[in-house]
Protein backbone atom coordinates (compact mmCIF):
# COMPACT_ATOMS: atom_id res chain seq x y z
CA UNK A 1 0.00 0.00 0.00
CA UNK A 2 1.46 3.32 -1.06
CA UNK A 3 1.60 6.39 1.15
CA UNK A 4 -0.80 8.20 -1.16
CA UNK A 5 -3.39 5.43 -0.90
CA UNK A 6 -3.06 5.23 2.88
CA UNK A 7 -3.42 9.00 3.25
CA UNK A 8 -6.49 9.02 1.01
CA UNK A 9 -8.11 6.28 3.09
CA UNK A 10 -7.34 8.25 6.22
CA UNK A 11 -8.91 11.42 4.77
CA UNK A 12 -11.99 9.52 3.58
CA UNK A 13 -12.38 7.99 7.04
CA UNK A 14 -12.24 11.47 8.59
CA UNK A 15 -14.80 12.91 6.15
CA UNK A 16 -17.23 9.99 6.55
CA UNK A 17 -16.95 10.03 10.35
CA UNK A 18 -17.51 13.79 10.46
CA UNK A 19 -20.59 13.48 8.24
CA UNK A 20 -21.90 10.68 10.45
CA UNK A 21 -21.33 12.72 13.61
CA UNK A 22 -23.12 15.75 12.16
CA UNK A 23 -26.02 13.57 11.02
CA UNK A 24 -26.40 12.02 14.46
CA UNK A 25 -26.22 15.43 16.15
CA UNK A 26 -28.90 16.73 13.80
CA UNK A 27 -31.12 13.78 14.69
CA UNK A 28 -30.53 14.41 18.39
CA UNK A 29 -31.46 18.07 17.97
CA UNK A 30 -34.60 17.07 16.07
CA UNK A 31 -35.61 14.66 18.84
CA UNK A 32 -35.12 17.32 21.51
CA UNK A 33 -37.13 19.88 19.55
CA UNK A 34 -39.99 17.40 19.14
CA UNK A 35 -39.75 16.47 22.84
CA UNK A 36 -39.14 12.80 22.15
CA UNK A 37 -37.40 11.18 25.08
CA UNK A 38 -34.27 9.29 24.29
CA UNK A 39 -32.44 7.09 24.89
CA UNK A 40 -34.88 4.41 26.11
CA UNK A 41 -33.98 3.26 29.60
CA UNK A 42 -33.46 -0.26 30.85
CA UNK A 43 -34.43 -1.49 34.31
CA UNK A 44 -31.84 -0.46 36.88
CA UNK A 45 -29.62 -3.28 38.09
CA UNK A 46 -29.52 -3.99 41.81
CA UNK A 47 -26.43 -3.01 43.74
CA UNK A 48 -25.57 -0.04 41.54
CA UNK A 49 -27.06 2.77 43.57
CA UNK A 50 -23.90 4.89 43.88
CA UNK A 51 -24.15 7.59 41.22
CA UNK A 52 -20.75 6.84 39.63
CA UNK A 53 -21.76 3.24 38.92
CA UNK A 54 -25.48 3.80 38.38
CA UNK A 55 -26.78 2.68 35.03
CA UNK A 56 -27.52 5.54 32.64
CA UNK A 57 -28.53 5.14 29.00
CA UNK A 58 -27.24 8.66 28.44
CA UNK A 59 -23.74 7.44 29.36
CA UNK A 60 -24.00 4.77 26.68
CA UNK A 61 -25.06 7.44 24.20
CA UNK A 62 -22.20 9.73 25.27
CA UNK A 63 -19.73 6.85 24.88
CA UNK A 64 -20.87 6.28 21.29
CA UNK A 65 -20.57 9.96 20.43
CA UNK A 66 -17.10 9.91 21.99
CA UNK A 67 -16.16 7.04 19.68
CA UNK A 68 -16.88 9.25 16.68
CA UNK A 69 -14.94 12.18 18.15
CA UNK A 70 -12.06 9.84 19.00
CA UNK A 71 -11.90 8.55 15.42
CA UNK A 72 -11.80 12.11 14.12
CA UNK A 73 -8.99 13.07 16.50
CA UNK A 74 -6.98 9.91 15.80
CA UNK A 75 -7.20 10.34 12.02
CA UNK A 76 -6.01 13.94 12.37
CA UNK A 77 -3.04 12.84 14.48
CA UNK A 78 -2.16 10.12 11.97
CA UNK A 79 -2.42 12.51 9.03
CA UNK A 80 -0.30 15.15 10.70
CA UNK A 81 2.39 12.87 12.18
CA UNK A 82 2.63 10.02 9.66
CA UNK A 83 1.69 11.67 6.36
CA UNK A 84 5.19 11.07 4.95
CA UNK A 85 6.11 8.05 7.06
CA UNK A 86 5.78 4.47 5.85
CA UNK A 87 4.59 3.12 9.19
CA UNK A 88 2.88 -0.25 8.94
CA UNK A 89 1.49 0.14 12.47
CA UNK A 90 -0.59 3.11 11.32
CA UNK A 91 -2.30 1.07 8.60
CA UNK A 92 -3.49 -1.61 11.00
CA UNK A 93 -4.36 1.03 13.58
CA UNK A 94 -6.61 2.64 10.98
CA UNK A 95 -8.32 -0.73 10.67
CA UNK A 96 -8.90 -0.55 14.43
CA UNK A 97 -10.56 2.84 13.90
CA UNK A 98 -12.86 1.28 11.31
CA UNK A 99 -13.87 -1.29 13.96
CA UNK A 100 -14.85 1.55 16.30
CA UNK A 101 -16.82 3.17 13.50
CA UNK A 102 -18.93 0.03 13.04
CA UNK A 103 -19.66 -0.03 16.77
CA UNK A 104 -21.28 3.42 16.57
CA UNK A 105 -24.19 1.76 14.74
CA UNK A 106 -25.64 1.32 18.24
CA UNK A 107 -26.62 5.00 18.05
CA UNK A 108 -29.22 4.03 15.45
CA UNK A 109 -30.79 1.58 17.92
CA UNK A 110 -31.08 4.40 20.46
CA UNK A 111 -32.34 7.13 18.14
CA UNK A 112 -34.99 4.98 16.45
CA UNK A 113 -35.88 3.12 19.68
CA UNK A 114 -35.88 -0.31 18.03
CA UNK A 115 -34.79 -2.29 21.10
CA UNK A 116 -38.05 -4.23 21.26
CA UNK A 117 -38.49 -4.85 17.56
CA UNK A 118 -37.49 -7.68 15.24
CA UNK A 119 -36.64 -5.42 12.34
CA UNK A 120 -33.87 -6.01 9.83
CA UNK A 121 -32.40 -2.68 10.94
CA UNK A 122 -31.91 -4.01 14.48
CA UNK A 123 -30.28 -7.18 13.14
CA UNK A 124 -27.99 -5.14 10.87
CA UNK A 125 -26.90 -2.91 13.75
CA UNK A 126 -26.37 -6.01 15.86
CA UNK A 127 -24.14 -7.52 13.20
CA UNK A 128 -22.19 -4.26 12.89
CA UNK A 129 -21.49 -4.04 16.63
CA UNK A 130 -20.57 -7.73 16.73
CA UNK A 131 -18.25 -7.23 13.75
CA UNK A 132 -16.48 -4.41 15.60
CA UNK A 133 -15.91 -6.66 18.63
CA UNK A 134 -14.43 -9.34 16.42
CA UNK A 135 -12.30 -6.95 14.37
CA UNK A 136 -10.77 -4.62 16.96
CA UNK A 137 -8.58 -7.16 18.86
CA UNK A 138 -7.39 -8.68 15.58
CA UNK A 139 -6.49 -5.25 14.22
CA UNK A 140 -4.60 -4.37 17.40
CA UNK A 141 -2.78 -7.71 17.35
CA UNK A 142 -1.71 -7.27 13.73
CA UNK A 143 -0.64 -3.68 14.50
CA UNK A 144 2.21 -5.21 16.50
CA UNK A 145 3.06 -8.61 15.07
CA UNK A 146 2.88 -7.64 11.37
CA UNK A 147 4.45 -4.19 11.58
CA UNK A 148 7.99 -5.26 10.67
CA UNK A 149 9.36 -3.97 7.35
CA UNK A 150 9.46 -7.48 5.85
CA UNK A 151 5.65 -7.62 5.95
CA UNK A 152 5.05 -4.34 4.10
CA UNK A 153 4.66 -5.99 0.66
CA UNK A 154 1.93 -8.20 2.16
CA UNK A 155 -0.15 -5.45 3.79
CA UNK A 156 -3.02 -5.62 1.27
CA UNK A 157 -3.17 -9.40 1.59
CA UNK A 158 -3.10 -9.23 5.40
CA UNK A 159 -5.87 -6.63 5.53
CA UNK A 160 -7.99 -8.74 3.18
CA UNK A 161 -7.49 -11.82 5.39
CA UNK A 162 -8.33 -9.85 8.54
CA UNK A 163 -11.56 -8.51 7.08
CA UNK A 164 -12.51 -11.87 5.58
CA UNK A 165 -11.90 -13.66 8.87
CA UNK A 166 -13.84 -11.04 10.87
CA UNK A 167 -16.79 -11.17 8.46
CA UNK A 168 -16.84 -14.98 8.57
CA UNK A 169 -16.79 -15.08 12.37
CA UNK A 170 -19.51 -12.43 12.57
CA UNK A 171 -21.77 -14.49 10.31
CA UNK A 172 -20.91 -17.65 12.22
CA UNK A 173 -21.94 -16.22 15.62
CA UNK A 174 -25.75 -16.18 15.96
CA UNK A 175 -27.66 -13.14 17.22
CA UNK A 176 -30.68 -13.15 19.51
CA UNK A 177 -32.62 -10.07 18.42
CA UNK A 178 -35.22 -10.72 21.13
CA UNK A 179 -32.71 -9.51 23.73
CA UNK A 180 -31.06 -6.09 23.64
CA UNK A 181 -28.47 -5.47 26.34
CA UNK A 182 -28.36 -2.32 28.45
CA UNK A 183 -25.44 -0.99 26.35
CA UNK A 184 -27.68 -1.29 23.27
CA UNK A 185 -25.97 -4.29 21.74
CA UNK A 186 -28.01 -7.15 20.37
CA UNK A 187 -27.33 -10.25 22.42
CA UNK A 188 -25.08 -12.78 20.71
CA UNK A 189 -23.82 -16.30 21.40
CA UNK A 190 -20.32 -17.34 22.53
CA UNK A 191 -19.91 -14.05 24.43
CA UNK A 192 -17.46 -15.45 26.99
CA UNK A 193 -15.38 -17.14 24.29
CA UNK A 194 -15.21 -13.93 22.28
CA UNK A 195 -14.16 -11.93 25.36
CA UNK A 196 -11.47 -14.49 26.19
CA UNK A 197 -10.07 -14.59 22.64
CA UNK A 198 -10.10 -10.79 22.39
CA UNK A 199 -8.36 -10.37 25.76
CA UNK A 200 -5.81 -13.05 24.90
CA UNK A 201 -5.05 -11.41 21.53
CA UNK A 202 -4.41 -8.02 23.13
CA UNK A 203 -2.22 -9.58 25.83
CA UNK A 204 -0.15 -11.35 23.17
CA UNK A 205 0.22 -8.04 21.32
CA UNK A 206 1.35 -6.26 24.51
CA UNK A 207 3.94 -8.95 25.26
CA UNK A 208 5.17 -8.87 21.65
CA UNK A 209 5.51 -5.08 21.74
CA UNK A 210 7.33 -5.23 25.07
CA UNK A 211 9.80 -7.77 23.65
CA UNK A 212 10.24 -5.74 20.46
CA UNK A 213 11.04 -2.54 22.36
CA UNK A 214 13.45 -4.40 24.60
CA UNK A 215 15.20 -5.96 21.61
CA UNK A 216 15.67 -2.55 19.97
CA UNK A 217 16.64 -0.87 23.27
CA UNK A 218 13.73 1.59 23.07
CA UNK A 219 11.57 2.70 25.97
CA UNK A 220 8.27 1.04 26.81
CA UNK A 221 6.05 4.10 26.37
CA UNK A 222 4.45 2.57 23.27
CA UNK A 223 3.75 -0.60 25.27
CA UNK A 224 2.02 1.40 28.00
CA UNK A 225 0.03 3.42 25.47
CA UNK A 226 -0.96 0.32 23.52
CA UNK A 227 -2.13 -1.44 26.69
CA UNK A 228 -4.24 1.60 27.59
CA UNK A 229 -5.80 1.60 24.10
CA UNK A 230 -6.76 -2.07 24.38
CA UNK A 231 -8.14 -1.69 27.89
CA UNK A 232 -9.89 1.59 27.13
CA UNK A 233 -11.66 0.09 24.12
CA UNK A 234 -12.87 -2.90 26.13
CA UNK A 235 -14.24 -0.56 28.81
CA UNK A 236 -15.82 1.73 26.22
CA UNK A 237 -17.72 -1.17 24.68
CA UNK A 238 -19.36 -2.06 28.02
CA UNK A 239 -19.82 1.51 29.29
CA UNK A 240 -23.18 2.19 30.89
CA UNK A 241 -22.23 4.41 33.85
CA UNK A 242 -20.36 7.64 34.52
CA UNK A 243 -17.37 5.85 36.05
CA UNK A 244 -16.73 3.59 33.07
CA UNK A 245 -17.36 6.45 30.64
CA UNK A 246 -14.71 8.62 32.30
CA UNK A 247 -12.31 5.69 32.65
CA UNK A 248 -12.60 4.72 28.98
CA UNK A 249 -12.08 8.32 27.82
CA UNK A 250 -8.97 8.73 29.98
CA UNK A 251 -7.48 5.40 28.90
CA UNK A 252 -8.14 5.86 25.19
CA UNK A 253 -7.05 9.50 24.95
CA UNK A 254 -3.90 9.04 27.05
CA UNK A 255 -3.01 5.71 25.46
CA UNK A 256 -3.46 6.95 21.91
CA UNK A 257 -1.32 10.03 22.55
CA UNK A 258 1.47 7.99 24.16
CA UNK A 259 1.44 5.27 21.50
CA UNK A 260 1.29 7.47 18.39
CA UNK A 261 3.58 10.19 19.75
CA UNK A 262 6.29 7.74 20.79
CA UNK A 263 5.87 5.71 17.58
CA UNK A 264 6.40 8.90 15.59
CA UNK A 265 9.59 9.63 17.56
CA UNK A 266 10.90 6.11 16.92
CA UNK A 267 10.39 6.43 13.16
CA UNK A 268 12.21 9.75 13.18
CA UNK A 269 15.15 8.12 14.95
CA UNK A 270 15.32 5.01 12.78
Amino acid sequence: MTLKTRNRINILLFIFTLALLLAFLAMIFYSIINKKYFPPAFIEREGRNFFLFRYSPHCVFAALLFELIYILAATLIIHRSFQKTQASEVIYFTLFLFALLFDTSRIIIILFDITKTYSSLLITCGNFSLFSRVLYPIALLFTIILSNPEQRPNIERNIFLILLGAIFLTQFIPLNSAITNDNFTVNFAYRKILIFVGTFSILIAIIALFAKNRQHFTNQITTLGFAMIGGGTAVLFITSSIFFLILSIILLCTGTFLFLHELHKQYLLF
